[in-house]
């Protein structure tokens, strides 16, 4: 087999998914959340220690930079362990239980918009200057995607389900 044929029925296997019983698409296992975790601690256990990083600007800086990336990839496992598949949107057809998520996610948002209250008052000494406004934008973020869902989900926006006919 030449080196062409070989890249050809790799492409062509790759373009066209094997199929399972009945022609059906075969079932992934969901994503493993452990990879994306690991780096999370990892990168956010690294900003509670002083490493100067060689930089052009204060090492702070960085230390903050790969502590967010951290919480991006904390972010992922969650959603890999809760979602079962890969993505970064929680879209609301990925939503089991509408009902009992919706509040949930409200009482997150709502306990971030707490912590960063608490990290620029009572908590400012030992927090940097900027995790209140962090804790904050995500705080109405997760209020956003509540809200949302609630209104797509639950509320006003909600599809019956019958269409009607022009």
């Amino acid at each position: 087999m030449s080196l062409n044929d070989y890249l050809w029925a790799r492409d062509l296997k790759n373009t066209f998914p094997s199929e399972g019983v009945m022609g059906e698409p075969e079932k992934q296992p969901p994503p493993s959340p452990i990879t994306p975790l690991s780096f999370g601690i990892l990168f956010i256990a690294q900003t509670f220690v002083y490493i100067p990083w060689p930089s052009p600007w204060q090492s702070s800086f960085t230390t903050g930079v790969i502590g967010l990336f951290g919480c991006f990839f904390l972010y992922q496992a969650w959603f890999r362990a809760v979602f079962e598949t890969r993505g970064i949107l929680p879209t609301t057809n990925l939503w089991k239980n509408p009902a009992r998520s919706v509040p949930q996610v409200a009482g997150v948002g709502l306990a971030f918009i707490f912590l960063s209250w608490t990290s620029g008052n009572s908590l400012s000494q030992w927090m940097p200057k900027p995790a209140g406004m962090v804790l904050l934008l995500v705080g109405l973020l997760t209020l956003l995607v509540s809200g949302y869902a609630w209104l797509v989900l639950l509320g006003p926006l909600k599809e019956d389900g019958i269409q009607e006919s022009e």
